[in-house]
């Protein structure tokens, strides 16, 4: 296979990849499917394949799979990226969001100017993974995160007694509230979830960036960095609805309250989170590059692609993914170790096949697994299955900051056993991991020979700015 025919898989291959194989527990038997991987030729050109779809078919095998890279490569295309700035896009996001993880964190021990101390170090941070160009989806991206770190100031800042600029989010309901003004105008605008939320809207690969830009805002807009009310699962209408109502809760309370300051503080602390429900639909989607997405409620459209063996139109898997996700339910409550047995299970049934992208259909099952556990509290079951995500391998190393974002799930995952000394170990390791991966970032665009480089990956051709968006 050819560079081009390379770029032309790796694009398509966008946030797909990242996370963890291993055989997990054994089983009988091998996860079905309707189709075989032989039956699949990827040639580079994919005629019969694609035809400018949204989500074109996704292969069972790339040669480039079977490379373990290990560490940093010094290609964008690697990543899924046209170029750098598109890398940064997914650590600017990783950075803002672990700035106010470590402030949550302490919060809960009552010292604020700590708190607000950690959203100053997250807005540094973020000024490091600035892009290099000033247009562009990454500079809107950079200047909405920018711009949602200086709102979470404003709420430490009116918790003092300064005003804070009125504006239809999060951070203005508390204010209104700390001042004994009634917020009810300002909740009820941010009552219906934007747009950005609907999180299969879009098309293209541009289309999916400039969505990601608007979850971010929204993000920016609805949370704080004091109270947490945990979601599980997806950035979408759900989470958006369940952090408005502790939002109303919060509010309700600082004003019937004569400390609203204190009060606020009693609020920051983990409240179990809404049950993440047990769907096929989700078990069988393709999962995107970043963890957090999947998992943690991140902001972020959902992956770009479909799988073409085990897939969501593979009618065999889709119905064993039903048998899986009956016996999943059945335990989710009161047996999260069945729930772990359940998802190992499943695991080792896809790992008796050979193909590469099962790669995929094990990260879901994971990811899911992970979400099911801590959305109900069960927090030492959900670290075992993110514990067998590692050792990173294969497809892992195609993914911006892979170490980071498991450290940041085992950050929130100690969250919801009340271990905040783990959870600030895990946070602040996770910082240093996207410092560092930011750092190889820079270094990679001034010398075209920092880091590894995959086979079959030369130089582009004269001229060549990069592979085009996939079709």
């Amino acid at each position: 296979m050819n560079r081009r025919d390379l770029l032309q898989a790796l694009t398509s291959l966008l946030a797909v990849g990242c996370s963890g194989g291993g055989a997990g527990l054994s089983t009988n038997g091998q996860a079905p499917s309707d189709r075989r991987a032989a039956d699949f030729t990827f040639d580079g050109a994919r005629p019969q394949l694609d035809k400018g779809q949204k989500a074109p078919p996704l292969p069972p095998d790339l040669e480039i799979w079977d490379w373990d890279a290990g560490g940093f490569v010094g290609d964008p295309i690697w990543y899924g990226e046209h170029d750098w700035d598109g890398v940064r896009m997914r650590l600017m996001g990783h950075l803002a969001w672990l700035g106010r993880e470590r402030s949550r964190v302490v919060s809960r021990s009552g010292n604020l100017e700590a708190a607000r101390a950690e959203i100053v170090r997250a807005t540094r941070d973020l000024a490091k993974a600035a892009p290099r160009r000033r247009g562009g989806v990454a500079a809107s991206l950079h200047t909405a995160l920018t711009h949602a770190l200086r709102r979470d100031l404003a709420i430490f800042d009116g918790l003092k007694g300064k005003p804070v600029p009125v504006a239809d989010d999060a951070a203005a309901v508390i204010g209104s509230a700390v001042v004994r003004q009634d917020p009810a105008r300002l909740l009820a605008r941010l009552e219906s979830a934007p747009p950005a939320l609907d999180i299969d809207e879009f098309q293209n690969f541009d289309e999916r960036h400039q969505l990601r830009v608007k979850q971010w805002i929204a993000w920016g807009t609805i949370e704080d960095p004091i109270g947490l009310v945990p979601s599980w699962g997806y950035f979408n209408r759900r989470a958006w609805l369940r952090v408005h109502r502790g939002l109303v809760e919060r509010a309700r309370a600082m004003q019937a309250t004569t400390s609203p300051r204190a009060t606020l503080l009693t609020l920051a602390t983990t409240a179990p989170a809404d049950p993440v429900p047990v769907m096929v639909d989700d078990l069988v989607s393709l999962p995107t590059g970043d963890s957090l997405i999947d998992t943690a409620a991140s902001p972020g459209p959902r992956a770009i692609g479909r799988l073409w063996m085990m897939g969501d139109d593979d009618r065999a898997y889709v119905d064993w993914l039903g048998t899986v996700a009956e016996s999943i339910s059945a335990v989710a409550e009161t047996d999260p170790d069945g729930v772990v047995a359940a998802i190992r299970g499943a695991v080792a049934a896809l790992d008796r096949h050979t193909h590469g992208s099962r790669f995929y259909n094990i990260k879901q099952l994971r990811n899911a697994g992970v979400r099911i556990l801590a959305s109900r509290g069960h927090a030492a079951q959900a670290a075992l299955l993110l514990a067998d995500q590692r050792p990173l391998h294969h497809q892992d190393w195609a993914c911006p900051n892979r170490v980071g974002i498991l450290r940041t799930l085992e950050g929130r995952v100690s969250m919801v056993a009340d271990d905040l000394p783990a959870a600030t170990r895990a946070f602040e390791e996770a910082t240093a991991l996207a410092l560092a991966f930011l750092g190889d970032v820079a270094q990679a665009e001034k010398n075209p020979g920092h880091g590894l480089k995959a086979p079959g990956f030369g130089p582009p051709p004269p001229g060549a700015k990069g592979p085009p968006p996939p079709r």
